[in-house]
This record gives C-alpha cells, structure tokens and sequence, in this order.
C-alpha cells in the first residue's frame, strides 16, 4: 500500500482543544501544519511552533489575515466557537472561512460540526452549525462535515467544567437513557484520516462515536477507575440557564428525546451501510477502496474507560487503575480489553 499523501494544512483554532488534536494526528501523517491563532506568543502556540507548526497570527473577523493564512494550502479545518460567539458570531465566522475556501480554491476543508447539525434541533450550537454545512454545500466545494458527538472530555476536562454535566444530565437527559460519546482525541483521528483520503470524503458528512454509555453506567465507570465519585454540581435549571448555559440545557433535553446518528465499535450497520474502523482506513487497501461508498465512520479507539483512566493518571500518578486493565495501542489509538473489571490502586 502507497504512503497517504503529505499535504499542507491550516487549522484554525490551532490552539484549542480540538485544534491541538487535529495538529497531533497531521504531524503524525506526515503533513505541514499551519496554526491560525490571535496570539502566536501565547504558551500553547509556542508548544506548536516548538513541534514545526507554522504559526500565523489571525482572526476569524479579520477576513485579510484568515486570507493571508488559507493562501497556498492544501486543506483547512474549521472549527467555529458558539459559546464564545454566540449564535450570528459563529455562523459569521463559519461562512467567511468557506467563502475564502472558494475564493482561494482551496483543495479540502474539513468543517468541525456536531452530531444533529441536520436535525433541525432548536439547540442553538446545533443548528448554527447546520446552517454553516448548508452554505458550505451551497458553494460546491470539497468539503467534509466531521460530526462528533457529546465530549467524553466534558467528564473529566476542567476547561469543561465537569461538575455541570455530572450534576444537571442526569437529571435533564436521564440517569439511564444512553449518551452517545466521542473523544476529541478521536476527533483528531477522523480529521488527519479525511485529509489523508480526501477524494473519498468530498461531501460526506460523519457522525463520530466512540462510546455509549448513560450518565449512570459512566458514573460507575469514574468510580471504578479512579475510587472517586466525581464532583456534581446540580442546581436549578433555571439558574442553571442564567448563569452558566442555556444551551446546553436545550442540548441535554434533547438528547432526553432525541439519539444521536452513528455508533461505536466495527459491527455492521442495521441498514447495511458500510463501516470502516479507523486503523481500516489508515493502514488497509480495501479499507481505503470501501471508503468510497462509506457514509460513516466508525471510532472505536478511544472509550469512556480510557478517557477516564487517563484523567486518572493525571491526578493519582500512571500506576492507577492498572492491575486489571490491558491497554493495546492500535491504528493510532488506545483499546480497552477489560476481562476482569478495572481496578484502581494508588
């Protein structure tokens, strides 16, 4: 099998969360890197450029510097911040980087959605993001809509405030009503794959889920990983709604009612569909042929047990949870074989 082909990628957000996964997964590939940011002398843009990332100093309601930094490159990943923008923010910005995409003729962009971008939600980061895909598609340009679905990391990143999803899911989805789970590391995963192959991705849209699992089932998880309960912090949901999101108490009563698309593992679809794992579409030839007629894509390397193992090391030390658990590091990504149950040991 011939080597996936090295291209040069702008992403946008380069610093984020999202963006420093995506630029892991490139440089990993093989690809030049570019990272749009407002402060390149910032210590998580300096982390990049010490890794070979070019950094450019830009804003995304800065059309010249976003056109400055897009010029040349073979692909761009767009990922848009509706918390920090609001609504009109976010498709604004969204819809600036797809007209410079085809103004410049820029070969892939690699839109960041959310799973339920097409459902017409009335969750506003959802529809948001909907109405930038359309528009997207309305130009006709190369594009894939990558579609994750809720954050493991929303249990265990600080920068997501954890306490909120512990203490206000159970309640507005349910304790036991199945979420359906990515990392974003996996994000990542499923953004340097699309570029990699990019002629057999142009106007498919991905619905990416690593896990399912309810708020029930993953407490017990954090339990058994860590020998913590984790810290909720419920509150009245109109409180809730005024002083911290009223988004995502729209999102959580949603998803009360509402399943998101895709699923986890490698099991064929109901329907049929094909489905590819990850480490198919990286490093298999009939993976790659497949991908042609794939309408979603499967993620299986990262699971809500992992994500919390690794919050775990971070805050016991690396001998946690690993006298009954056996990582395998596989296409890129870690699997869980879990025989005998997981234990924690500090």
């Amino acid at each position: 099998m011939s080597d996936p082909v090295s291209r040069d990628i702008l992403v946008i957000g380069a610093t984020g969360t999202q963006g420093r996964a995506v630029i892991r997964r490139l440089l990993e590939g093989g690809h030049k890197v570019r990272g749009l940011t407002r402060t390149p002398s910032s210590k998580g843009a300096l982390a990049l450029a010490a890794r070979g990332v070019t950094l450019i100093q830009g804003d995304l309601d800065d059309r010249a510097s976003v056109a400055t930094a897009m010029q040349g490159a073979d692909g761009v990943y767009l990922v848009t911040d509706f918390f920090k923008n609001g609504i009109a923010g976010e498709i604004r910005q969204g819809k600036l980087v797809a007209d410079l995409c085809a103004e410049l003729r820029i070969g892939h962009l690699v839109h960041a959605s959310v799973n339920g971008a097409d459902r017409h939600s009335g969750v506003h980061h959802f529809d948001s993001k909907g109405e930038i895909e359309a528009h997207i598609r309305s130009l006709a340009i190369p594009a894939t809509f990558l579609r994750p679905a809720v954050f493991m990391e929303d249990l265990v990143d600080k920068q997501y405030f954890p306490p909120a999803s512990w203490g206000m899911m159970p309640k507005l989805v349910g304790p036991d009503r199945p979420v359906k789970w990515v990392s974003v590391e996996d994000i990542g995963v499923a953004a340097a794959t699309a570029f990699a192959r990019r002629d057999a991705v142009f106007g498919v849209a991905v619905p990416l889920v690593g896990d399912e699992q309810s708020m029930t089932q993953a407490r017990a998880l954090f339990a058994r990983v860590t020998g913590k309960k984790p810290f909720a912090l419920p509150m009245p949901t109109f409180l809730f709604r005024r002083v911290i999101s009223e988004d995502l108490v729209l999102m959580w009563k949603w998803l009360a009612t509402n399943t998101m698309d895709g699923g986890h593992g490698c099991e064929p679809e109901v329907n049929g569909s094909v489905v590819l794992c990850t480490e198919q579409l990286l490093f298999d030839e009939a993976g790659r042929d497949a991908l042609h007629d794939v309408d979603r894509l499967r993620l299986p390397d990262r699971n809500l047990v992992v994500v919390l193992l690794h919050a775990a090391q971070r805050l016991f030390g690396d001998d946690v949870a690993r006298d009954h658990l056996e990582l395998h590091l596989l296409a890129g990504g870690l699997h869980v074989v879990d025989e005998t149950g997981v234990g924690a040991r500090r």
